[in-house]
């Protein structure tokens, strides 16, 4: 039987997650996140708490056994609670199972330690507590349909640890040895192995996590529009011309509309520009939930919008904005504050598949349809069969 280095293992892994404590406040400099701070928190915790059991000689059992894992767990729920917040499953619910179930886990193994525990079972009971602190996040990631290949390899990552502590709780168990954590054992060295990996791999993970959150929040900036959370124009341009091309190469009629909420002047003077603000929100949501999920809405400006429905042919682009202006005149977007109806005008462009065009083209001809539809009293469709 060879003896384990205690004071060695416990150095490593401080040493270890002290490391990682560096490696995340670096990314904390150019990446403000309440989750990243909290995750900083956990490490630091565990630091603390390895830095606690690590003192052994001349106090009492129960400050590196007792105080050393209960920041142990402190930390570690902070560092999964931080995980599955920054990938996106906060909730207060998930909060509350952490705060919780984390001054449960602390009563329970200090509750075991006063008992009188020995070194297996206390080993077991931890082994067990942090399996379910790292199942949650395990479960989150895999069974996830929508989740990046990122978050699964950290679920994987996660299962991992599971499997390695799993062994030890079991060996722990069917163990008689008071000093067993002293035992060198094939389980004992699969889940020192498993939690070193997890140090540094999970850390990486975490980090990575953020990034791909922050590059999809940078993402989604550069191509919505902020308010009303549809394209903005440059990304609407992209979408429509891949969208006209399409319709080009498989001989389908297309249609594109301009929209104009009316005298919106007015209604930003009457009610305030908030309200403005959430009358153009309320419009959007109204036309997103009239159309197909392959057509495309763009917000172009203020209160102008372009709407681009392929396959569609002159006639049945009509009657979809048709419906679209009774919509609207029957809505009240400002809730209660609304006295008289908001209406909208239309200017409306289709071709079939031989005479379509680039989309400068379309626009101009829409807009002049638009400016139709206003000069002859608003709240119109102005619609005109176009030979481009």
């Amino acid at each position: 039987m060879i003896n384990i280095d205690v004071n060695t293992i416990y150095l490593s892994m401080l040493l270890g997650n002290f490391m990682t404590v560096l490696l995340v406040l670096s990314y904390a400099l150019h990446y403000k996140d309440r989750m990243i701070n909290l995750y900083i928190i956990g490490k630091s915790i565990e630091c603390l708490g390895f830095l606690v059991a690590f003192i052994r000689g001349g106090v009492h059992p129960f400050v590196p056994i007792g105080i050393g894992n209960t920041l142990l767990i402190a930390g570690a729920s902070c560092e999964n609670l931080a995980m599955l917040s920054i990938a996106g499953y906060s909730s207060q619910r998930l909060r509350n199972i952490f705060i919780i179930g984390g001054i449960f886990a602390v009563i329970l193994f200090n509750t075991a330690f006063f008992l009188g525990a020995n070194t297996s079972q206390r080993i077991a009971l931890m082994s067990f507590i942090t399996i379910a602190i790292v199942s949650l996040s395990t479960v989150k990631f895999l069974a996830d349909p929508k989740a990046s290949a990122l978050r699964k390899m950290v679920g994987f990552l996660y299962l991992f640890v599971i499997v390695g502590l799993s062994l030890r709780l079991y060996d722990a168990l069917r163990s008689a040895d008071f000093h067993y954590f002293l035992t060198s054992t094939m389980f004992q060295a699969i889940a020192f192995l498993s939690l070193s990996l997890n140090q540094i791999l999970g850390t990486v993970g975490f980090v990575l996590i953020a990034k791909e959150i922050a590059d999809r929040e940078l993402v989604s900036a550069a191509t919505t529009d902020n308010l009303t959370k549809i394209l903005n124009r440059r990304s609407f341009r992209q979408h429509a011309e891949a969208a006209l091309a399409h319709c080009s190469r498989s001989h389908e009629p297309l249609s594109f509309a301009i929209m104009d909420l009316d005298h919106f002047k007015e209604i930003n003077d009457t009610y305030g520009h908030l309200a403005g603000d959430e009358a153009l929100v309320s419009f959007t949501k109204k036309v997103s939930s009239m159309i197909r999920p392959y057509d495309i809405f763009s917000r172009f400006g203020g209160e102008e919008f372009a709407l681009l429905l392929p396959g569609l042919p002159s006639d049945a682009a009509f009657r979809v904005l048709e419906r679209i202006r009774k919509a609207v005149e029957s809505s009240r977007f400002i809730s209660e504050k609304q006295e008289k109806p908001i209406t909208v005008s239309i200017g409306l462009v289709s071709c079939s598949a031989m005479d379509i065009s680039d989309l400068d083209t379309l626009y101009s001809k829409a807009d002049a349809l638009l400016y139709k539809a206003k000069s002859e009293g608003r709240n119109r469709v102005a619609v005109s069969e176009a030979s481009l």
